[in-house]
């Protein structure tokens, strides 16, 4: 939410007075998307990276159960990033 408040700020503040234009939802839906894609790739690296830990914690989840391998959810992470820092 801190996100979203601050690229409204930030983005439409001119001299000292502050105007939201009336298209404020899509900065606010940009800032949502880009954080739920840096969220997806921080979760998707920690499954890649914790499999050891994971096979005895959380035996329940797709790469401890075979379905999927670490090195594709790396691989998915690293395009999520990518596609995260390409969003502006």
């Amino acid at each position: 939410m801190a996100a979203m408040t601050a690229s409204l700020v930030f983005r439409f503040k001119t001299d000292s007075t502050f105007i939201i234009p009336t298209d404020w939802w899509i900065t606010v839906g940009q800032a949502s998307f880009t954080i739920a894609l840096v969220n997806a790739s921080i979760h998707a690296l920690n499954q890649a990276t914790d499999v050891d830990a994971d096979k005895i914690s959380k035996p329940y989840r797709p790469i401890p159960k075979g379905f999927i391998k670490p090195e594709s959810a790396q691989s998915l992470a690293y395009l999520l990033y990518l596609f995260a820092l390409s969003e502006h």
